[in-house]
């Protein structure tokens, strides 16, 4: 009996590695393309940086089991834990406040996440109320230039590879 038990835990756990290994394939593969939009590739490029899930990818059962649709509420991606949201803003100037406010009341209020991360792109600047609204919720601000997500891309690369040969 507690095996059986046992059982569906570790399947989910599988299924969830299995799950974030084909997305990470995938974000490798979709950081190649060239038509893709800067903000399009900010997404992506979180998944390889913070293993986190585009609201569009996210499985039915991680909708289900939550209550929640694919619609933009304000945040981009999720941990399959539900412990982690990412926001992605790629702008040619000032990201605006009432947005960043968005993402962390959604973040912290609705998903209830433990850890939040903005992701900008090196063109994109955040207003001093941005700024300290972040660092009083304890918001980890992340800038991104496009040479680091190819850096990025490299380096999972790489580490794919290594693994295929263990």
């Amino acid at each position: 009996l507690y095996r059986r038990q046992a059982e569906p835990d570790r399947t989910a756990h599988l299924s969830t590695d299995a799950f974030m290994d084909r997305l990470r394939a995938l974000a490798r593969e979709v950081l190649t393309w060239p038509h893709l939009q800067p903000w399009q590739r900010l997404e992506w490029a979180a998944v390889l940086l913070f293993d986190v899930v585009p609201m569009k990818e996210l499985p039915p059962w991680f909708l289900e089991r939550r209550n929640i649709t694919r619609q933009d509420i304000g945040v981009d991606l999720l941990s399959l834990d539900g412990k982690h949201a990412v926001q992605c803003k790629c702008y040619n100037g000032t990201v605006p406040h009432s947005q960043i406010k968005r993402f962390v009341r959604v973040s912290k209020w609705i998903f209830k996440v433990k850890e939040c991360t903005l992701i900008t792109s090196t063109s994109s600047r955040l207003t001093g109320a941005s700024d300290g609204l972040l660092k009083s919720q304890h918001v980890q601000h992340v800038s991104i230039s496009d040479s680091e997500i190819e850096s990025l891309i490299r380096r999972s690369n790489k580490s794919k590879t290594l693994t295929d040969k263990n």
